[in-house]
């Protein structure tokens, strides 16, 4: 019978809107098709609407009344599907005299039906009525999903009427394949998808003869972890296979929550996006988090911000005009994107590092283009809970990232348990606290981590938790002090400190030179033994920075290109073993284990040229390799006897910067 159903389903979606006159299903029958009617009965004294359908094929005409409430007739019909339906329409008074009537003949199809509209013609003094008759629309989202076997996620249907109009009705799941994935209502439009078990499926939601349609794939988890940091070489994390794993990736602003100038904004196509980061040889990025849902510290123009982790009952309404939010009631669809975003990062191989909270989200940042306050869940005149996040009423919400106010930070724990609960069995997580959070706010941050270490050690799996720089203001010694397991500090791209060890560095551009281009910062970072991430415009659809920067330049690229490069050789090297040595090089860039006889050294050579490296402490004969970062061209350069320093000349085919890798194996 299962089988049967889903059959019937994948003709319904696949074919029902492309089918001959009179169509029949896969049983032989003819097609029933739903149609949705609805009339704005204002100014008129209507109290009845009756549709009646006739057609030379159906013998008997079949009549609906359909509902009135609030001045609006909203109802469905549902009639065989073929050619010549007439659909005669008829209004009543309160006293049953007829007031309005209207028809129209008409083919209808299996399937989608295009919205039309009926005048009904007054018969006295009333107003003539608009009657829109037309196809139900069934969406499903999230779509695609990925899962791995044994997971579960809650898919919503949302049903839409000819004019684009949401329709509150109960629709029918069905999997096309349970030995795959299963599913069961959990509510007029959702429903639970269990990954049964390895391949592919299609989980569809049908109401009034309109289907929707998820592809499901389940396959296992492909990102390797929990990371934790290596107690063999702190500068890196692990994943307990005894390497090091070097983190570098782009990440870019609206890869978590959509944004943009119209709402709802334009959906951020994140599967081009995974596309992207793979063909670029990048494994880590992170989800970015906005707080609030509308406005922008970074432009004056009006942004709007979906999903909200929060659930909007209102009745009253917020800043935005929207119903206000529960503080206490979680948007499970926001929940579902971050671990469907995640598991699907995972299976390419890429971590993905959790923003908690975002600085820029609470004040202006003293740039005074935008005010993204007005648009926050905790400014007092947004939420129905009490809260109120600017108790000194200057406009800004500063206090939210303090332990000023104790019922804020419980409804902030709650938030980050919650993601811990939606996230916690995958692999590839870190945690950021905070972006770019303002100078004051160094012990939230603390209580942060703790609290996450904390709740996290109560779970089966504990990842790793960053501090970022506070902006602005912050100071580099606040992250070192702190308990963080990795930290993103500031400073500039030109001469990166090396790393000593006492952190996990993830140098991201946006707190060394922001919107900025700089591929030698790729080659610096790795050779001091951090991690480099860029802040990336992607494909410029982010519009609070948009014209700030030149999407066409081709030095974008070429940053990307060589921090896919650069991961390349920190692979091939026993990357746990090499410390940064600024002693051992004359450019002061080089990443060395000088241990024979698998001895290493990774040198960068900013203008090209020459450079002398000390290979005093090396026995042994070194192959000698050149690296040019424009073209991506190895150049094997022979061999060198250790024991000494050693003078080395780009070789001519490399015109500006170069790398030289020097190695016994």
């Amino acid at each position: 019978m299962r089988k049967q159903i889903a059959a019937a389903l994948v003709w319904l979606i696949v074919f029902g809107s492309c089918q001959p006159r009179e169509p029949v299903g896969p049983d032989g029958h003819a097609v029933q098709t739903t149609l949705f009617l609805r009339a704005d009965l204002t100014g008129t004294q209507v109290a009845t609407v009756v549709v009646q359908v006739t057609a030379p094929d159906i013998a008997t005409p079949v009549v609906f009344n359909i509902p009135i409430a609030n001045g609006v007739a909203a109802g469905s019909i549902t009639v065989l599907a073929g050619s010549q339906r007439t659909i005669s329409l008829r209004a009543y008074d309160a006293g049953g005299v007829e007031t309005h009537s209207g028809s129209v003949t008409l083919n209808i199809h299996a399937g989608t039906n295009t919205a039309i509209s009926i005048v009904l013609v007054p018969h006295a003094g009333d107003v003539p009525i608009t009657v829109t008759l037309g196809s139900f629309k069934v969406s499903v989202a999230p779509s695609p999903v990925f899962l791995p076997p044994g997971d579960v996620t809650t898919l919503a249907a949302t049903v839409v009427d000819g004019d684009g109009n949401p329709v509150a009705a109960e629709v029918a799941w069905a999997s096309l394949s349970s030995s795959v994935a299963t599913v069961i209502s959990t509510g007029p439009q959702t429903g639970r998808v269990t990954a049964a078990g390895v391949g592919q499926t299609t989980v569809v939601a049908v109401y009034g003869g309109a289907g929707g349609a998820a592809p499901i794939t389940v396959a296992p988890v492909t990102a390797t972890g929990p990371l934790r940091v290596s107690t063999v070489n702190p500068r890196y994390f692990t994943d307990g296979s005894g390497r090091a794993i070097y983190l570098t990736g782009s990440h870019t602003w609206p890869n978590f929550e959509d944004v943009g100038l119209t709402d709802p904004p334009a959906p951020f196509n994140f599967t081009a996006y995974l596309d992207f980061l793979q063909q670029h040889n990048h494994n880590i990025m992170k989800l970015w988090r906005w707080e609030q849902v509308k406005w922008s510290a970074e432009t004056p123009n009006v942004v709007w911000i979906d999903p909200t982790p929060y659930l909007r009952p209102g009745p009253d309404l917020a800043l935005d005009g929207k119903p206000k939010f529960d503080l206490t009631k979680f948007n499970p669809a926001y929940f579902a994107r971050m671990r469907q975003r995640i598991i699907e990062a995972g299976q390419r191989g890429i971590y993905v590092s959790i923003m908690l909270f975002d600085g820029w989200s609470i004040e202006d940042k003293g740039i005074v283009l935008g005010f993204p306050w007005p648009g926050h869940p905790f400014n007092q005149a947004n939420n129905i809970n009490g809260i109120n996040g600017d108790p000194n009423g200057d406009g800004e919400g500063l206090e939210t990232h303090t332990m000023q106010i104790p019922a804020v930070v419980v409804l902030q724990e709650a938030y980050v348990r919650r993601v811990v609960d939606a996230v916690n069995d995958l692999d590839n997580v870190l945690y950021e606290i905070s972006n770019e959070s303002r100078t004051g706010s160094e012990a939230w941050e603390e209580h942060m981590i703790e609290f996450l270490h904390q709740y996290e050690l109560t779970k089966p799996k504990q990842h790793p938790v960053g501090m970022s720089i506070l902006y602005p203001g912050g100071d580099n010694r606040d992250l070192f002090a702190s308990s963080a397991d990795w930290i993103a500090p500031n400073g500039v791209t030109a001469d990166l400190p090396p790393a000593d060890g006492r952190k996990v560095i993830l140098q991201d551009t946006d707190h060394l030179c922001g919107i900025c281009i700089d591929e030698p910062w790729v080659w610096k970072s790795l050779t001091r033994g951090v991690n480099p991430m860029l802040m990336d415009p992607y494909d410029g659809a982010y519009a609070p920075t948009a014209g700030h920067y030149n999407l066409a330049d081709p030095g974008w690229e070429l940053v990307r290109t060589n921090m896919g490069y650069a991961r390349t050789y920190a692979n091939r090297m026993n990357l746990i073993a090499m410390e940064p040595r600024v002693d051992l090089a004359s450019t002061a860039f080089c990443l060395a284990n000088i241990f024979a006889p698998a001895a290493e050294y990774l040198v960068y050579l900013p203008t090209g040229g020459t450079v002398t490296v000390d290979l005093s402490a090396t026995s042994g004969t070194l192959n000698v390799e050149w690296f040019d970062p424009r073209t991506g061209q190895t150049i094997a350069g022979g061999t060198v006897t250790g024991g000494s320093s050693q003078l080395f000349t780009t070789p001519a085919p490399i015109s500006a910067d170069a790398v030289l890798y020097l190695h016994q194996q």
